[in-house]
């Protein structure tokens, strides 16, 4: 059901029914079904709504006014929008000194931009089918936009990023803000895209594993998970560069390698490491994310739980969001089909 937010909104807002953010939804989709749901995707006041103002791209201020939209406490409203609605928090995994939630003074714009938008969307073409079959529409998951990911974790599917008639690209803010909707101005349709399935065992395991951390509620210490993987990686007989290479250089693609070398060596000597890199190790050296979250407890790696004072005052946050599948404040938002052990 939609919402009407007049009470909330700036005195200068056009009226507009809001729709409910859905789960793994991002920033640019939510925004894109709402132009579309009023029709009115040419028009610059409702663009003027969500405080985009002939800038497409994502700024700390317009995810505040998004906020302010929606009526959330200003720092729940940041985490929860930052947390499951952007790649943020694979930046602030590791921190080296331990806080919770996203506050935005620390965010840069170019960090903002860089996770909560990107300028060529990424779709799985089951997930489209999908989507068409169960809600009559279509949208497109944070999970997916990643630059790294090109597999869809769920059904390790290949994920499209143009028109599948033309070639054009996927401009979220361009051709393919109403491409969705209706369909291409070439003819073709989002419907008309056919799965194609991936043979890269390498690659579906790392989209697993971003997935899955994707649900994952901690941040961890940065110093005490470089010990956790040098821990693993030595336990594992990798010790070296020639271990590594020897190990993984054939199973993974030439850019993943790169920066799991890179990062591994550096954990390895006690060097600093690149946190957003980092995952590539993990998802090298553990099984899958649930035996990572398992080595975490057992090593009792310092962490905070990001959502600790979310989840005690803005549970009824929860009413914006999409009824299936269901959210429960007691365990983490959405909580995981992959039964990740949550501590």
């Amino acid at each position: 059901m939609a919402r009407t937010f007049l009470s909330c909104a700036p005195k200068s807002s056009i009226s507009l029914m809001q729709l409910k953010l859905l789960p793994d939804e991002a920033l640019d989709s939510f925004i894109s079904r709402n132009f579309v749901y009023a029709q009115r995707w040419r028009d610059t006041s409702i663009k003027k709504w969500y405080g985009f103002a002939g800038v497409g791209h994502w700024t700390v201020s317009k995810i505040r006014n998004l906020v302010d939209i929606f009526g959330w406490d200003k720092h729940g409203g940041y985490s929860y929008l930052f947390h499951y609605h952007t790649n943020y928090y694979r930046g602030v995994f590791a921190l080296d000194t331990m806080g919770w939630g996203y506050p935005p003074e620390r965010m840069s714009a170019f960090a903002v931009r860089l996770v909560a938008a990107h300028e060529t969307v990424k779709l799985c073409p089951a997930c489209l089918h999908s989507d068409l079959r169960d809600l009559g529409f279509i949208y497109w998951r944070r999970s997916h936009q990643g630059y790294d990911i090109e597999v869809c974790a769920q059904h390790n599917i290949k994920l499209v990023s143009a028109c599948g008639g033309c070639h054009k690209p996927l401009l979220a803010d361009r051709h393919f803000l109403e491409a969705p909707w209706s369909v291409c101005e070439c003819g073709y349709a989002i419907s008309d895209y056919e799965p194609v399935a991936n043979i890269d065992l390498a690659e579906w395991k790392f989209s697993k594993f971003i997935d899955d951390f994707f649900r994952y509620k901690y941040q961890l210490q940065r110093d005490r998970l470089a010990d956790l993987i040098r821990k693993r990686l030595l336990a594992l007989g990798l010790s070296g560069e020639e271990d590594i290479k020897l190990r993984f250089q054939s199973s993974m693609n030439a850019v993943h390698y790169e920066v799991f070398l890179w990062n591994s060596l550096r954990i390895l000597k006690g060097d600093i490491y690149k946190v957003w890199g980092v995952f590539y190790v993990l998802a090298a050296i553990f099984e899958d994310f649930n035996s990572f979250a398992a080595a975490v407890i057992k090593e009792d790696v310092e962490r905070c739980h990001v959502y600790s004072k979310f989840f005690r005052c803005s549970a009824y946050y929860l009413d914006y969001i999409s009824a299936s599948p269901s959210y429960y404040p007691h365990l983490t938002i959405p909580p995981s089909d992959a039964k990740i052990i949550l501590g």
